[in-house]
């Protein structure tokens, strides 16, 4: 995977031959506005790619209060899905509120309602069984 972006709250990869863009986040502890800028500038690079598969590497703890889900939810989703992203693997922290603080998103009815990918949520040390997933479509 190919560097396309770095700062110091998140860094994304792209693999352009498996169509995979891939983020992790750096910290846990990060605010609306950075989290609001640094989803704007993953959607940018989001944008330039042919993306098919996605992977967060949430493995840290990021905590996403409600508000900061609504606003992913309404800025992110819709054109993930019109740009085709046909699964989403995420891997999650072990301390459980930021489990159920990612997870949440995706029990939201408009989520429901409108999702035409594929999620699933793996452990920290998932990225492999996420990789195997997107190959095995």
């Amino acid at each position: 995977m190919k560097q396309i972006y770095s700062s110091k709250l998140q860094e994304i990869y792209y693999d352009d031959s498996k169509r995979i863009i891939k983020n992790i986040w750096l910290t846990d502890n990060i605010s609306f506005e950075e989290m609001k800028k640094e989803m704007k500038n993953w959607m940018s690079n989001f944008n330039q790619t042919k993306a098919k598969y996605m992977l967060t590497d949430s493995s840290l703890g990021v905590l996403v209060p409600p508000k900061t889900q609504e606003w992913i939810i309404d800025f992110l989703f819709p054109t993930v899905i019109e740009n085709g992203v046909s699964k989403y693997a995420i891997l999650l922290s072990e301390e459980i509120f930021s489990q159920v603080s990612v997870e949440q998103m995706f029990d939201e009815d408009k989520v429901r309602e409108n999702i035409n990918f594929q999620q699933f949520f793996f452990d920290k040390d998932g990225e492999k069984k996420a990789l195997d997933w997107f190959a095995n479509e």
